[in-house]
């Protein structure tokens, strides 16, 4: 048996045409929406890179500026270790020599301390949104790899850094006249050998993110990126003094 469907009223290539104008029109809607996509996919990861590089410039500067003091804190160091080492009963006041009267950031942090390092945060805000909000899948691969080791130096030497804080409060006292037995020598010796190796291991770590930083931010102009560090390592002469080092600057 043989079964025919009934002709559409105006035959059946009136109705092929209308499917495929119905069809065109979707396909056209559908690439449409690709397009407005892959346009608003392009302008977020744009905006992501240019959130992580401007982020990433901010270690730079922290990288560079922790090199530069690496003279003041090991010299500190070193003349704290041997004045304990002499073994008097009576301590004499041994801080880190600041002219409060310079900066900002001395005039804040004019309290006396045997031991004080630059506290930077290498910020990961922007890296965290991006990969978060998947722009990161738009953009290329080794440049993602790339930022990714980058941040992830960062935030080892950000806990080096706490842990290095936590050693310096140890020897608060040292900044101080006070008298001093033989334990309690022992035990502040002890604690400077635990920030010597964390700063050791800080240096190190700054040194391999200098390098990842040189390929990450090849983009960004070399002047603008050197007057940042020339600024970060000028606040850190007024704060310190002639122990700042002018390290080379590598970009």
């Amino acid at each position: 048996m043989t079964v025919r469907f009934p002709a559409p009223p105006q035959g059946w290539s009136a109705l092929r045409w209308e499917v495929g104008v119905v069809f065109v029109g979707i396909a056209l809607a559908l690439l449409a929406q690709q397009l407005a996509d892959n346009l608003y996919w392009r302008a977020q990861a744009a905006q992501a890179k240019r959130n992580i590089e401007a982020e990433l410039l901010q270690h730079e500067r922290d990288g560079y500026e922790r090199l530069s003091v690496q003279p003041c804190l090991k010299g500190q160091l070193k003349t704290l270790a041997d004045r304990l080492s002499r073994g008097s009963e009576d301590w004499i006041a041994t801080p880190v020599a600041v002219n409060p009267g310079a900066s900002r950031e001395a005039a804040v942090r004019a309290i006396p301390s045997a031991y004080r390092a630059p506290e930077r945060l290498w910020p990961e805000e922007a890296w965290q949104t991006a990969r978060s909000s998947g722009a990161l899948n738009y953009l290329p691969d080794a440049v993602v790899a790339n930022w990714a080791e980058a941040y992830g130096r960062g935030r080892r030497i950000y806990d080096l850094q706490d842990r290095e804080a936590e050693g310096a409060a140890r020897i608060t006292a040292l900044a101080v006249d006070g008298r001093m037995d033989a334990s309690t020598r022992s035990e502040l010796l002890g604690a400077i050998g635990e920030i010597d190796h964390d700063n050791a291991y800080i240096e190190l770590a700054v040194g391999q993110s200098l390098d990842e930083l040189r390929t990450a931010l090849r983009t960004i102009p070399a002047a603008r990126r050197k007057n940042g560090i020339a600024g970060r390592l000028r606040v850190q002469r007024e704060f310190r003094g002639a122990c700042v080092e002018d390290v080379p600057i590598r970009l």
